[in-house]
């Protein structure tokens, strides 16, 4: 009987700590990290690409294959935050051909980021501008003030700034249109 109580007990104490370490959450957080880091390497990439020849691939001369904004072209609908933004996987032919090929990103970067929906943006007016977002999946990611950008899809792929709004949509737990960006 003392042998079944002392089990019983410890059953209890490790439902206790599963439910204080929660190993989901904390699988979670380890995916915003990777997604996270994903996300800083290529736009400090782009930054290495931007300081080395003056333009970002879509914005240069002669853009690379892959890289055209122009009606028709397959980044025609990279635009700002606001106005449109495109899955990373869309550009991949352009990010290869640029990026990859002077060696500023991995070649392997597109198998390590496997489905993660990274978002890129790259204003066309400003031409020095450009970002990448991805969504969070953990609670504390989530609740984070830097998760301030909002998915809205009714009319195109755009981002919405909710700072200041006054009933943001985030951060809220649960949202998975909800993203942070880095520029």
């Amino acid at each position: 009987m003392e042998l079944l109580i002392v089990i019983a007990v410890l059953g209890i104490l490790a439902a206790g700590l599963l439910a204080a370490i929660d190993p989901f959450e904390q699988l979670r957080k380890a995916n915003d990290t990777n997604n996270r880091n994903a996300t800083v390497e290529l736009v400090t990439s782009m930054t290495r690409y931007y300081a080395s020849y003056k333009a970002y691939p879509w914005n240069e001369t002669t853009p690379k294959a892959g890289c055209s904004r122009a009606t028709g072209g397959d980044l025609i609908d990279l635009k700002s935050l606001s106005t449109g933004v495109l899955p990373v996987t869309t550009a991949k032919t352009c990010l290869t051909n640029s990026l990859i090929l002077v060696g500023e990103l991995k070649d392997t970067y597109f198998t390590g980021i496997g489905s993660t929906p990274i978002y890129i943006a790259s204003d066309p007016a400003d031409k020095t501008n450009f970002v990448a977002c991805f969504a969070p999946e953990s609670k504390s990611a989530r609740l984070d003030s830097s998760t301030k950008y909002y998915l809205d899809t009714t009319s195109g792929v755009k981002f919405v700034d909710q700072t200041g709004a006054t009933t943001p949509v985030c951060p809220a737990v649960g949202s998975s249109s909800c993203y942070q960006c880095y520029r």
